[in-house]
């Protein structure tokens, strides 16, 4: 209904479509692998510029990690030794800030660009639309039912959508031509080796400051700094959003979790809020440079020079620094909820 109403409505499909796979997958990696392929495409049909696309889907894959089943905040939950399922509750008004800000955005992005408003259409016309989407749509529904349901392991579920989606391609649709198989694959290769090239990096550069004992002097520099807790904050944002444009938030995560939050606890900042401010802030690392890796994926489907993305990427960062500091200053974005439903 969204793309028969808005101006520009596929840029809020985009934003929506994120939001709804931010409750499957947990990774931003993967929700803007998905949503790209899918999306970029059609919002270039609607006059989007290609950069814009890019940045706009590598920005809104951030849900992913902010929302349950994040990925992050699991792994940030074992380290710390917090309730995980405090921590995902605690990230939904952060991921709704996020969601209001970026249709906010958008909608005025296609206001002065001048986008094109869709008429409504028929209910034949959207059942007719229905029936022919929906064994698409169902792929979303069969990775919840393999995944939630222990028929498969992650891996596995990968192998099983493939094959879902070449039947789809193949029989259903009748898109799919054995004599593309080998493009297919070349594209599917080059776009992992992308992604896996960065990765290699960023685990590259942790085990250097690691082995040259970084996270053991940033420990002995705080606890000589004698910080306040906003000023304490505030070096966290700093250190954060540098570890995130060299490291991937696993790694990130691992080192520096273990030796800042005793200091957090010390001030008295609560370890569900600093979970969601560290999480808030490596997932912002995915669309800045030098690594940006939602950004470099976003780039490989659009087809279009990084520094077009990069600079289409300035006022959604803007954005997302803009509610990092929203977040980290007010713990309430956090606490409010899990405190409300009494856990």
């Amino acid at each position: 209904m969204a793309r028969q109403r808005l101006r520009g409505s596929s840029g809020q499909v985009n934003i929506g479509t994120n939001l709804f796979l931010a409750g499957i997958s947990g990774s931003s990696v993967a929700d803007a692998s998905a949503t790209g392929a899918l999306l970029i495409p059609e919002m270039k049909k609607e006059g989007y510029s290609g950069a814009f696309a890019g940045a706009l889907t590598a920005t809104a894959a951030l849900l992913g990690p902010i929302l349950p089943p994040s990925i992050p905040l699991i792994i940030y939950g074992v380290i710390a030794e917090v309730s995980i399922m405090k921590l995902f509750v605690g990230g939904f008004f952060p991921a709704m800030m996020i969601v209001i800000a970026l249709v906010i955005f958008v909608d005025w992005y296609a206001r002065k660009h001048d986008l094109p408003r869709r008429g409504r259409q028929s209910g034949t016309e959207i059942w007719r639309k229905f029936r022919v989407s929906v064994w698409a749509m169902s792929m979303p529904l069969l990775l919840i039912i393999g995944a939630r349901g222990g028929f498969f392991t992650v891996t596995e579920i990968g192998a099983v959508l493939v094959v879902y989606a070449i039947f789809v391609g193949w029989v259903i649709h009748r898109e799919f031509r054995w004599s593309s198989f080998p493009a297919i694959l070349k594209e599917a290769g080059m776009q992992t080796a992308n992604i896996m090239l960065v990765v290699s990096a960023s685990s590259f550069v942790a085990f250097l400051l690691v082995v040259h004992g970084v996270p053991k002097d940033l420990s002995r520099w705080i606890e000589a700094a004698q910080l306040s807790p906003v000023a304490f904050l505030l070096m966290i944002n700093v250190v954060l959003l540098v570890a995130g444009a060299f490291l991937d938030s696993t790694p990130a995560t691992i080192i520096i979790v273990p030796i800042v939050l005793p200091s957090a606890i010390a001030l008295g900042i609560d370890p569900i809020h600093f979970g969601l401010v560290v999480v808030l802030n490596l997932m912002i690392g995915l669309i800045h440079p030098p690594m940006g890796l939602n950004l470099l994926i976003a780039q490989s489907i659009a087809k279009e020079p990084m520094e077009a993305i990069l600079k289409e990427s300035i006022p959604l960062l803007g954005i997302m620094l803009l509610i990092l500091l929203l977040v980290t200053f007010i713990p309430a974005t956090v606490l409010w909820l899990p405190n409300a439903v009494g856990m």
